[in-house]
């Protein structure tokens, strides 16, 4: 997975670089080719890749929302420890 996707590589190529689409939409142009577009919604690569007659013709990035925060959790103090008293008798 540490390598780039590039205008022109196969379908084949694309998916194993960026693993399982979200979404795919398979299809034919005016010409009778036939077109592909993978959606990935997350991963190391999201965005939406077309494909024609087996080759990647367009990537546009999508916009991925970043998850909040996390809560602080807030630790409760536990009062001191008084020493007990040794009385002697």
């Amino acid at each position: 997975m540490g390598q780039g996707i590039a205008l022109g590589m196969s379908e084949c190529d694309v998916v194993y670089r960026a693993g399982g689409p979200s979404n795919l939409e398979l299809g034919k142009n005016p010409n009778g080719d036939r077109t592909l577009v993978l959606t990935y919604n997350s991963g190391p690569r999201p965005g939406i890749y077309r494909f024609e007659a087996g080759r990647l013709m367009d990537m546009d990035r999508v916009e991925v929302p970043t998850p909040p925060p996390a809560p602080k959790v807030v630790k409760k103090k536990k009062p001191p420890v008084k020493p007990q008293q040794i009385s002697a008798q």
